[in-house]
């Protein structure tokens, strides 16, 4: 069977499926609105035989008349539903039809009714499962999690969309990129799955995953198709908010890295700011924090240098240069993979406050680019800590006091005081993506193209940020470029209180990227 969907009432089909899952609730004239259209598109939206669909129709429709005696803005009892739960609640397998995201035609087929009635009437399913079909994720996919934590599966892997998402009620999930970027590609995949699939069979869906990864060997990601960075920034090692969040941080990379298919390179990436003040008693601690980010991956962490990390003439103590080991190259290439990261020192002169890059710098970045013979088959991924675009105050900010005294004359400090110079640097050298610290706003913007270079900010990892409710904004960024299907995603992931888990924040992009020797 399948069921067509949209965010907008997604929150009552996850109630049908998972009843007693704790589920967020709207506000209750929303609540009202919300729950009449789904009952009112449900029986059109359900793909099933003659038979199911006269049985929902009905039980939609007696739930639809209980409602009608509810008083509007009364919060609803979900007793209402329990009919519908009966009928929707006993299925031994849930799937869900994931997007690209990119491509717009595909896209467009995924979503059409044809192919969920395709699925459901045209496929010998071999288990009485459920295929869900969104019909408008747009560009805010990561709401699935608020309903269906399995959907975090498919967001692990979304430079692999589409594909389709499969799990079972409190057990494992797995996601299934389909083998090609065609309708036929799609309908063969799909089918082969939903035929196949039969969970007496498996002794769960990772065994089903192997499976049909050895019917579509071209569907599997090798671990050398995906590089991972893990983007933390402003840790002010030395702060009170380091003190309470550093640990904290710690187990949080470990669980970021525990999600992380095995054999694929991860990289830990810090955009300056990791001491809150170039003091000597605090290099034993930065000392401590990088030795235990060296052992939870196999690369060595990639560190620029923030404002924080050097004295006022723009120097680094040499009791500190010894603790974090700058690296001598401002690139480092992995040659396993077509992948180059790009360290700038915007800190260079003394410029603390914008951040300046400088011509003779700019030079020797590009020297040592050109180095490499093949750098236009290499993926440029750009790290800085000052901001090379300016960075907006999201609602959630509370503007420090001397960032409201100074007005605009603060505004001008906030990007690169060379920062046009910055732009075009990276757009003829065909950039990726550059990522960022300073101010501790996680964000996502980009530097115009074409094609358009993604701008990630990623915030203070350990939370030092002043926020309108006083709750703790702690960011890590976590960045996938997929050199097999040529894309860069990223997920801006915060925890707002202290323990109780990351969640997806605000917005995400997924991007073409496009090799310079392409262009």
């Amino acid at each position: 069977m399948g069921i067509a969907f949209d965010l907008a009432t997604v929150n009552w089909l996850a109630h049908l499926l998972q009843p007693g899952g704790h589920i967020p609730r709207r506000a209750a004239p929303d609540e009202h609105e919300s729950l009449e259209m789904f009952l009112s598109q449900l029986p059109e939206r359900f793909v099933s035989s003659r038979g199911n669909k006269d049985k929902v129709r009905e039980v939609a429709e007696a739930a639809r008349a209980q409602l009608s005696q509810i008083p509007y803005g009364q919060e609803i009892p979900l007793e209402i539903l329990e009919s519908l739960q009966q009928l929707f609640s006993h299925y031994p397998w849930i799937g869900m039809i994931v997007p690209s995201m990119k491509n717009m035609e595909l896209d467009r087929f995924l979503a059409s009714p044809e192919f969920l009635y395709d699925l459901v009437h045209k496929v010998n399913w071999q288990d009485d499962g459920l295929i869900m079909q969104p019909r408008d994720l747009d560009d805010h996919p990561q709401a699935l999690l608020d309903v269906f934590p399995p959907f975090q599966t498919a967001l692990n892997a979304m430079t692999r969309w589409p594909g389709l998402l499969f799990w079972r009620p409190n057990e494992d999930s797995v996601f299934l990129p389909f083998a090609g970027k065609t309708p036929a590609a799609v309908r063969e995949c799909a089918g082969w799955a939903l035929s196949n699939l039969k969970i007496s069979r498996f002794r769960g869906l990772k065994t089903f995953e192997a499976e049909y990864f050895r019917r579509f060997p071209e569907a599997r990601a090798t671990a050398a198709s995906t590089t991972t960075l893990l983007h933390i920034s402003d840790l002010h090692i030395g702060s009170t908010e380091a003190a309470t969040s550093l640990p904290r941080l710690q187990q949080l990379l470990r669980n970021q890295i525990h999600e992380i298919p095995n054999g694929q390179k991860v990289v830990l990436v810090i955009s300056g700011d990791l001491i809150d003040d170039p003091k000597d008693e605090y290099y034993n601690s930065a000392r401590q924090f990088l030795d235990t980010a060296q052992n939870l991956t196999e690369e060595p962490p990639i560190l620029v240098l923030g404002n924080h990390d050097v004295r006022t003439d723009g120097y680094l103590s040499e009791n500190l240069r010894n603790a974090i080991k700058l690296p001598t190259n401002r690139v480092r290439w992995f040659d396993d993979r077509p992948l180059g990261l790009v360290c700038f020192n915007s800190v260079a002169g003394g410029r603390l406050a914008a951040g300046k890059i400088g011509p003779e710098q700019f030079a020797d970045v590009g020297n040592e680019i050109d180095h490499k013979r093949d750098w236009r088959d290499h993926t440029l991924v750009g790290v800085l800590h000052h901001h090379p675009l300016p960075v907006d105050n999201p609602a959630w900010y509370a503007r420090p006091f001397y960032e409201r005294i100074l007005g605009r004359f603060f505004e001008k400090t906030d990007q690169l005081e060379d920062a046009a110079e910055f732009g075009d640097f990276v757009r003829q050298r065909r950039f990726a993506a550059v990522l960022h610290g300073h101010k501790h706003i996680p964000r996502v913007a980009s530097i115009p193209g074409p094609p358009p270079i993604a701008v990630l900010g990623c915030g203070s990892s350990v939370g030092k940020v002043p926020t309108n409710d006083g709750r703790i904004f702690l960011s890590i960024n976590r960045i996938d470029v997929n050199h097999q299907t040529g894309s860069l995603s990223c997920r801006l992931m915060a925890e707002r209180t202290l323990g109780a888990g990351m969640s997806q924040w605000d917005r995400w992009e997924s991007h073409e990227i496009l090799h310079a020797q392409a262009l």
